[in-house]
């Protein structure tokens, strides 16, 4: 622990910032020096052209500035460092604690609050948000107007993108759905979102029922279950491949899901695939939906003992039906076409 001396864990800071926001996570990662030297690499000649655009259609100040700023490429957040930071402190602290090491190395390389407000202040706001009336754009895209024919299954991001805002899962429990997954509750067609072989579910609760909704139903969801079923298919999305790094659906999928949105002209960095979750809560939100339900469908922790303890149940399925039917930004239009 001795070796990692204060000017070696300032260099390591210094990487951690340098590092670009969509740097390569899988387990053969080129390794810190490569992947900064590619980026930097990257955004040298992204200024070249941008200086060039400048002086070809003679840009005023405001535009030249913005034109360089879509130039730079985007690094990790001053919040992200600052937790990768608070993760090795923790260690360096114990270690010295424990007479492993002469003294805490990370004094005056971590971050005050004062100095992480002041870095947080200086970065564009990129909290999520809900998708809106964003979320019209994005079903007029290709994979939602483009009829599938006949034995042709549909666009890899149609199903979980339509179903992310009409139940409020996460991306991975999306597309870890199986078709055993789906059953029916006093005839109320529903999904168990429920953790198993080859499923993993995030914190909160291990297992939840979210009825499916009307519109997911009259696209023909139902059907394609019962199809994937006729095959003998117990995935939903069997050909979405597991990332190397953590072995989950959601590593690949979401830079599927970037690359569309960017070729469809709909790319927004502050609207990804889990602010359809966000959309989900804000529309049953904005319906004066309680939040005791809310919970329950998002599979959040009740925190409460009347209603975890006393109520396990929770309302009759009749009445979440109700409210998730209630959702009706992301309805069924025109130009989506079905595919049951």
């Amino acid at each position: 622990m001795s070796f990692y001396s204060k000017d070696k864990l300032l260099e390591f800071r210094a990487l951690l910032c340098a590092m670009p926001k969509n740097h390569h996570k899988s387990s053969d990662s080129p390794g810190f020096y490569t992947i900064i030297d590619r980026a930097e690499a990257e955004e040298a000649g992204n200024l070249i052209i941008a200086e060039n655009e400048i002086v070809e259609h003679k840009l005023s100040r405001g535009d030249a500035e913005q034109r360089r700023a879509r130039a730079r490429v985007v690094r990790v957040r001053s919040a992200t460092v600052y937790r990768h930071m608070q993760a090795i402190q923790y260690v360096f602290r114990h270690a010295a604690d424990h007479g492993a090491a002469p003294a805490n190395a990370m004094k005056g390389v971590i971050w005050t609050t004062k100095q992480l407000d002041r870095l947080k202040a200086e970065e564009k706001d990129m909290r999520r948000l809900p998708w809106g009336d964003k979320l019209v754009d994005l079903l007029r895209t290709c994979a939602f107007t483009t009829p599938t024919g006949p034995g042709r299954d549909p666009h890899a991001v149609f199903w979980p993108t339509l179903i992310a805002p009409h139940s409020g899962m996460r991306e991975e429990e999306a597309l870890q759905l199986r078709t055993e997954d789906f059953d029916t509750m006093k005839g109320i067609p529903i999904i168990r979102v429920q953790s198993g072989e080859g499923q993993h579910i995030k914190g909160g609760t291990k297992y939840r029922i979210v009825p499916v909704h009307k519109n997911l139903i009259e696209l023909g969801l139902l059907t394609y279950v019962q199809e994937c079923r006729s095959k003998g298919q117990d995935w939903l999305f069997p050909n979405i491949d597991r990332c190397a790094a953590k072995g989950r659906l959601s590593g690949t999928f979401t830079k599927s899901f970037g690359h569309y949105r960017i070729q469809e002209g709909v790319y927004d960095p502050r609207r990804d695939f889990h602010s359809l979750r966000t959309h989900f809560n804000v529309e049953l939100k904005r319906a004066k939906c309680p939040l005791e339900i809310r919970k329950r469908l998002l599979g959040h922790k009740l925190r409460d003992i009347t209603e975890e303890h006393y109520d396990p149940e929770g309302s009759p399925i009749e009445e979440y039906k109700e409210w998730v039917d209630s959702i009706v930004s992301g309805a069924p239009t025109p130009h989506l076409r079905h595919i049951a």
